[in-house]
Parts: structure tokens; C-alpha cells; sequence
């Protein structure tokens, strides 16, 4: 049986039963003091139409209108009946979030900047291959501690770079010189001698060595 036809049997019922109560009220008058069957007759009706009333707003979906504000506890809610379109903005708080729950994909492009990171969070795997470049790093930023062996290559000096200073003793060989490349100034005094046997067949003269 369909709703509506239970609702009508139901109001037929209310009827047939208001009908039968006030004929037996006229039947039997005595017992009700000085109120006619008509006025019998309007008080059964009357409970009648207050009972359909009731029995009509029963059959109706419960609105927003008749919830009291504050009424509607957690328990009230099915799972997963509260959607993002229901959340006000700006509502979800910290304390609303369980720990662990916010992943990368929950993250804007960019929502991440320098002042959400903790000092010292990042670790190498962090930061992906060749992701640091030069305007990344802080003037002096690289020492010698941070320069794998062997890895200055000539290419990395600047012209005139290498000092006097910057050689250690003995370890210019004749092949690191140019060929002619040394001239009278850059011999001491006394520093050419002649091997036995041999002719010395260019006169140096005396001089001092380069400063």
C-alpha cells in the first residue's frame, strides 16, 4: 500500500470514528452535562482536523525550518554525508585535520614557500638532481671542504689566478715551462753552471732574479 493510500484509510478511520463517538455521545447525553450533539459533534471534528494536521506535517520531509539551531549532533550525520560543498570557507582548522593527512596532493602549486619550511627540514634527497644553481648559492657559500678531489679543472681559473703563492716548492718541472720562457732575469746569479766536459756556448751575464 502506497503512502498516500495509508494516509487516506488512515483520515477515513479518524472520521468513521469521530462519526461513531458522537453518535454515541447523543445517545447517551446524560453523561456529558448540558452540550448538544452539535456541539459534541464539532469537538470530534475539531480532534479530527488536529489529527489529520499532525499526521499531514508527519508525512512531510523534515526541512531546516523545523530543526532547532544546534540540534543536529554528530550522531545525526551518515557516514560521508558531510561534503566539501557543505564546509563554510575557511572553516577546517588545524585541529579539524588529523596528523599525517595533508599529502602532496592536497597542496596548491607554489603553496609551499621558504617560511613554511622548517630551518634545517630539507636534506639532500630533498632537493632534486642539478635543482641548485648558481643564484642558489650565497657568495663564499663553497669552501675546499666542499670540492671533491680533483675536480678544479683549468677551465674553472680565471686568468691570473695562480699565484707564486698558490705553487708549492719544487713542483714547477721544465715541462710546465714555456720554451723560451725564461730569460736572464729569472736565473740567480751563479745558477748556470757547466757540466764537465761540456761548452758553455752562451755567456750569461750578471744579473739579479726577477722580483
Amino acid at each position: 500500500m502506497s503512502l498516500l493510500a495509508k494516509h487516506i484509510t488512515t483520515t477515513r478511520g479518524r472520521l468513521v470514528a469521530a462519526f461513531a463517538l458522537c453518535i454515541a455521545l447523543t445517545a447517551a447525553p446524560s453523561a456529558f452535562g448540558k452540550k448538544s450533539g452539535v456541539d459534541l459533534m464539532r469537538s470530534a471534528l475539531h480532534i479530527s482536523k488536529r489529527a489529520d494536521k499532525n499526521a499531514n506535517l508527519a508525512l512531510k520531509p523534515v526541512d531546516s525550518k523545523r530543526i532547532k539551531d544546534g540540534a543536529v549532533a554528530a550522531v545525526d550525520l551518515a557516514d560521508g554525508a558531510v561534503s566539501g560543498s557543505k564546509l563554510a570557507d575557511d572553516s577546517v582548522t588545524t585541529g579539524k585535520i588529523a596528523n599525517g593527512n595533508v599529502t602532496g596532493d592536497d597542496l596548491q602549486d607554489g603553496a609551499v614557500t621558504s617560511s613554511k619550511v622548517a630551518d634545517e627540514s630539507l636534506s639532500g634527497a630533498d632537493i632534486a638532481d642539478l635543482g641548485i644553481g648558481t643564484s642558489d648559492l650565497a657568495n663564499d657559500a663553497i669552501t675546499s671542504a666542499k670540492l671533491g678531489a680533483n675536480t678544479v679543472q683549468t677551465g674553472n681559473l680565471a686568468d691570473g689566478s695562480v699565484n707564486s703563492a698558490k705553487l708549492l716548492d719544487g713542483s714547477v718541472v721544465s715541462t710546465d715551462i714555456a720554451n723560451g720562457a725564461v730569460d736572464t732575469i729569472d736565473l740567480w746569479d751563479g745558477a748556470v753552471t757547466a757540466a764537465s766536459g761540456s761548452t758553455l756556448l752562451r755567456s750569461i751575464g750578471s744579473s739579479s732574479p726577477r722580483q
